[in-house]
């Protein structure tokens, strides 16, 4: 799922409401955006998740703010349930 494209949906403005939404704290981690700058300057913001992992499904509920390592970690553990089956 991870080479479909994103929806017609998969907007800026969309990533950047779910973000605020979420007060810009990764949703797994509770890190904030200026832990996030402390740690890597180079990431300027946070990912947007697909709960799911259907990059179809655009579902404002289907939607999390993450940081680079939680966002990582969640396709890492995905992969390796789909590969332990």
């Amino acid at each position: 799922k991870s080479f479909e494209e994103y929806g017609e949906y998969w907007t800026k403005d969309l990533k950047e409401e779910i973000r605020a939404r979420d007060s810009f704290i990764c949703q797994d981690c509770n890190m904030n955006l200026n832990d996030l700058w402390e740690k890597n300057p180079f990431f300027k913001t946070f990912d947007v998740h697909h709960v799911d992992f259907d990059k179809k499904n655009g579902s404002m509920e289907n939607l999390i703010t993450l940081c680079r390592s939680c966002h990582q970690i969640r396709h890492r553990k995905a992969h390796k349930h789909l590969t332990d089956e």
